[in-house]
This record gives structure tokens, C-alpha cells and sequence, in this order.
């Protein structure tokens, strides 16, 4: 059985890092709060969905680099950058 934890990576990988390769992005944003609105979990999961996305365990999972991570420390406006392919897998375009 998946984990809340592990709802939240699969639901960040499938909503943001696959479009992201379709369409040959280098990075992605997230932010938390959006996340969390969108799997409906109560006020108490914020800092869950803020863990799940600063772990190793995410990156390696799903073959993403965190670039970069700001905003409130497990608030809702935490936002995390991925990277979310290597520069040789790009197009010219995607890197505007």
C-alpha cells in the first residue's frame, strides 16, 4: 500500500516531471501548497508534502535533481525546483 508519502511523489511525478520530458523542459517548479490542495489532504499534511519532495529518495526514484528549494520551510508556498533532464537530452528550444 502506498504512503501518503509516496502519493505525494507519484502525483508530482505524473502531473509535473512527465509533461516536463514530453515537452523537452529542463525544469519544473512545484509548490506545496498546490500539491496539497490537489491530493485534498487535511491542514496537518502540509509539512508531510514538503518532506516528501526534499528526499533523496524522490530524485532517485524518478531520475530528477533538486535545483532549488525556497519559500516558508514546510509551508504552503515551499517551492522546489527539479531538474528534470540532462542537458544533452534537450532541444534549443526547451532551455529558453
Amino acid at each position: 500500500m502506498a504512503t501518503l508519502s509516496d502519493q505525494v511523489r507519484d502525483y508530482v511525478y505524473r502531473n509535473y516531471i512527465v509533461p516536463a520530458r514530453e515537452k523537452k523542459i529542463a525544469s519544473v517548479t512545484v509548490t506545496a501548497g498546490d500539491v496539497h490542495q490537489a491530493l485534498k489532504f487535511d491542514s496537518r499534511r502540509m509539512s508531510l508534502v514538503c518532506a516528501a519532495l526534499n528526499t533523496a529518495k524522490f530524485e532517485r526514484q524518478y531520475g530528477v535533481r533538486l535545483l532549488q528549494r525556497s519559500g516558508s520551510g514546510h509551508g504552503p508556498t515551499a517551492t522546489f525546483t527539479f531538474a528534470v533532464h540532462s542537458a544533452s537530452e534537450l532541444t534549443p528550444q526547451a532551455l529558453f
